[in-house]
């Protein structure tokens, strides 16, 4: 979509920000998240003129700066450069529609995530790779392994199920368990450290500007290459050597022609 107000990869990016925080700050509340995700599209189809904030949260805590005016009597808000058209509004607005539905939100009230499933899921395919065929006693014996490390840790784990088969625990095998427990630990707290989650979003944000770059560039248009200010053919801006005599090009210059016409 180009032009004035267009959905670029930036807006969808920050579509999907606010999107989640409507679900994680109305938590248990699935009227005001379908408030707030509305709220979205209004806000950024908003003009001086025409201000759209009814359906953005109130008060002095709000991201909307255009409430948070309205509260403190601050000028903070300023209106969108390239707001959403009333045409391109009408065109997502049932992609938003679906969003805020109330049965898709009643799902997300208790505001529960994928992550530990995906978790699990990586620390089971380490133990049964996809690419290779797996037995059922295979299966069921490395499920149960990845579980049960995946809870309780390797030395947990590994020396409880020692016991039970009556082996003992050697300081070696201790050592290797608790090396691994403790990298896992420290690579989880690395990625849930507030900078690793600031870098994720500005690499994001940095991809979804370049495909916005390379989308959007008319350096290539139709109109750019074949304009009538650029030459077509570099050749002919070329100064082209001219006879001394008679003064016309030498391409195509006979001879001695010049001369003829000269005696007659």
């Amino acid at each position: 979509m180009t032009g004035k107000g267009r959905l670029t990869n930036k807006l969808i990016n920050s579509f999907q920000v606010f999107y989640g925080m409507a679900i994680r700050k109305n938590k248990g509340d699935a009227l005001a998240m379908q408030k707030n995700v509305m709220a979205i599209l209004y806000h950024y189809s908003s003009t001086k003129e025409e201000p759209q904030h009814h359906f953005c949260p109130e008060g002095e805590s709000s991201w909307c700066k255009w409430q948070v005016d309205k509260v403190s009597g601050t000028r903070n808000y300023l209106p969108l450069k390239n707001p959403l058209s009333p045409v391109l509004v009408e065109m997502i607005k049932p992609v938003f529609d679906k969003l805020s539905s109330q049965q898709l939100l009643k799902g997300a009230e208790k505001c529960l995530t994928q992550n530990q499933n995906e978790s699990l899921h990586h620390v089971i395919w380490s133990y049964l790779p996809k690419g290779e065929y797996h037995s059922p006693t295979e299966t069921l014996l490395g499920v149960a392994l990845a579980v049960g490390h995946f809870n309780d840790g390797m030395v947990n784990f590994n020396t409880q199920l020692f016991y039970e088969i009556n082996l003992k625990v050697g300081i070696n095998n201790k050592s290797i368990w608790e090396a691994i427990d403790n990298t896992r630990l420290r690579h989880a707290a690395y990625k849930h450290s507030d900078n690793v989650k600031q870098r994720r979003k500005d690499l994001k944000a940095m991809e979804a500007a370049k495909l916005d770059s390379l989308q959007y560039d008319d350096s290539y248009s139709k109109e750019q290459y074949y304009s009538k200010d650029v030459s077509v053919n570099n050749s002919k801006n070329k100064a082209q050597r001219k006879c001394k005599k008679c003064g016309n090009p030498m391409k195509g210059h006979k001879r001695g022609s010049c001369e003829q016409a000269t005696v007659d």
